[in-house]
């Protein structure tokens, strides 16, 4: 796992192993951002990260799905990593909670999606 700063953003990068609840050890890995991102917007982030590793998790010959995560003031940005992303599925419960919940998604080198963040109220 690495996890950097900057002025603008935080990355959070980890790799997780498919074995057990990969889905479980993923929502983990997001604590180290919970501090900078709202209640809301984090428990929809923990969410759908959660959904596409377990996706991805089910390749059965993938040992690891590897996640990005960029968190900014106007918007969380995050990466799964998945070879099959392409491929259709009798039910994608993934997707269709990624479509819509999402603020933005899209497919290549991996699914990706955004979470706006709500904007601060000036005191």
């Amino acid at each position: 796992m690495t996890y950097s700063a900057t002025h603008a953003s935080r990355q959070l990068r980890f790799e997780v192993r498919t074995g057990g609840n990969p889905g479980a050890l993923a929502r983990r890995q997001l604590d180290y951002v919970a501090n900078e991102i709202d209640h809301s917007t984090f428990a929809r982030l923990r969410l759908l990260v959660s959904e596409l590793v377990n996706r991805a998790a089910g390749d059965p010959e993938r040992v690891s799905v590897e996640v990005s995560v960029t968190v900014s003031q106007a918007a969380i940005r995050a990466v799964v990593l998945d070879d099959s992303c392409g491929e259709p599925r009798v039910l994608d419960w993934a997707l269709l909670l990624v479509g819509r919940i999402a603020d933005r998604w899209g497919v290549g080198q991996g699914i990706w999606f955004e979470l706006d963040t709500p904007r601060r109220q000036a005191a």
